[in-house]
């Protein structure tokens, strides 16, 4: 391969030759990296699939459970491929401990942004009054109607409850 630039005639690296120099723990981190990236897409674009095929057929609860928690596994395994592709940079740059200590450091600041906001309005929506109506549990939302946690149909609601 002819660099082309500031080092005209110079032979310049392949990637095929960088590949070669890895050692067996990048080599295997890599191959983690591009594994969980595929399995990340495949999980995350599953719950679109399954909405589109299921449409229509009057199965919206499961349409909306499973489709979730393939998302959150989708999220997590989309973590995991950010962590082995930021390993696999950082090895090549810095010291394998140092890429280490910020790998950690990052994948601590994506728990911070991902869960804890998570957390906090879960704790908020937990905490909010509920009542019983109709036979159905509902949640009372600040200056706003209480809406049904779960489907119910609303003519079998008494008529306080639509007020």
């Amino acid at each position: 391969m002819i660099a082309r630039g500031a080092h005209v005639g110079e032979r310049q690296e392949t990637c095929d030759e960088r590949a070669d120099r890895l050692g067996q723990t990048d080599r295997l981190v890599y191959v983690g990296c591009v594994v969980l990236g595929a399995a990340a897409t495949g999980t995350l674009s599953a719950p679109v699939c399954l909405h589109r095929l299921v449409t229509g057929l009057g199965v919206k609860p499961e349409a909306v459970v499973r489709p979730s928690r393939l998302t959150s596994t989708g999220l997590m395994l989309f973590l995991g491929t950010i962590a082995l592709a930021l390993l696999v940079v950082l090895r090549t740059v810095v010291s394998p401990p140092a890429a280490l200590i910020i790998d950690a450091a990052l994948l601590i600041w994506f728990a911070i942004c991902w869960l804890i906001p998570a957390l906090v309005l879960r704790r908020a929506v937990s905490s909010r009054p509920q009542i019983l109506c109709g036979g159905a549990e509902l949640t009372v939302s600040a200056g706003r109607r209480a809406t049904p946690v779960r489907p119910i149909r609303a003519e079998s609601w008494p008529k306080t409850c639509n007020s």
